[in-house]
């Protein structure tokens, strides 16, 4: 069965944070993922992780000033002292709450140098971070990003995560695949999957557009869901999307996606429409009961 994380920066802001775990636990997420957890001491978020009994599935490490545009610290040359403090932070907070995966961003092109600079960079920075994090059991994601959501983002397409993670060449260096990011870059989610093989560490998912639930927009998130299930991905999917009202008025794609069998799918493909996964799913139950 398809393992499923709420990103709880995005998801469920109608609660204090501290109160997001449970409120996922409460409606059928395996686990949680959050962008940025230190603005709460360690030791609280522990708490709350042990209240609602979820797995913290990732993080990100420090990325910069992220109010002020940056995002992310590694391929930025001149800046060695904040990200080893970043990544310091990182393996601190990852060890305390069990969370096993970390996100190290890449950060934007600087119009004063250039991209093969900063690549090289980056390249050298992951494999640092990858050799430290390695001593403690954690996996180090990178992620390609949209041109459109986030311009001048070193990493602006899979091809180019592919690349960089070739070059770093460490076994626990891994690809977090958008499929929100994919679908906006160059689309091929099915392709582009299987292309990924083992460097595959991580997935995330929303609609497009507008970034809302995954059963909205031009995604068929049922036949993504069900590939998953016939390459038996043993990761977690991130859902990492903005509500378009009430989190929980937009949960009806994940009880669903919880259900998919591959013996069922021959039949749901043919069904799905947009925004009813859910029930396509329960009508097609119900005529076979």
């Amino acid at each position: 069965m398809l393992k499923f994380a709420a990103n709880i920066t995005w998801l469920y802001r109608e609660w204090p944070f501290l109160e997001r775990p449970l409120k996922a636990a409460e409606d059928g997420f395996d686990g949680i993922e959050c962008l940025f957890p230190y603005h709460f001491p360690a030791d609280d978020l522990a708490e709350s992780l042990g209240q609602s009994r979820m797995p913290l599935a990732l993080i990100n490490a420090p990325a910069g000033d992220w109010e002020q545009g940056e995002r992310g610290l590694a391929g930025l040359p001149g800046r060695e002292v904040e990200f080893a403090q970043s990544l310091e932070q990182a393996w601190h907070y990852a060890s305390i709450l069990g969370c096993s995966q970390v996100h190290v961003m890449a950060g934007l092109q600087q119009p004063s140098l250039t991209r093969e600079s900063q690549l090289e960079c980056l390249i050298k920075r992951l494999k640092h971070a990858c050799d430290q994090a390695n001593r403690l059991g954690i996996t180090v994601m990178i992620e390609a990003l949209n041109a459109q959501d986030v311009p001048n983002y070193l990493v602006p397409n899979l091809t180019t995560a592919l690349s960089i993670h070739e070059q770093v060449d460490r076994p626990n260096l891994k690809i977090q695949f958008d499929l929100y990011h994919q679908q906006r870059t160059d689309g091929d989610l099915s392709q582009n999957l299987a292309r990924l093989g083992s460097a595959l560490g991580h997935i995330q998912c929303a609609g497009v557009p507008g970034r809302h639930e995954p059963d909205y927009g031009e995604i068929d998130f049922g036949y993504i869901f069900q590939q998953l299930t016939r390459l038996n991905y043993s990761g977690w999917i991130g859902a990492e999307y903005s509500p378009r009202q009430r989190t929980r008025d937009g949960l009806n794609w994940l009880s669903a996606a919880k259900k998919l069998r591959p013996a069922l799918y021959s039949r749901l493909r043919g069904i799905h429409t947009q925004g009813s996964l859910n029930q396509d799913y329960l009508s097609t139950e119900n005529n076979n009961e």
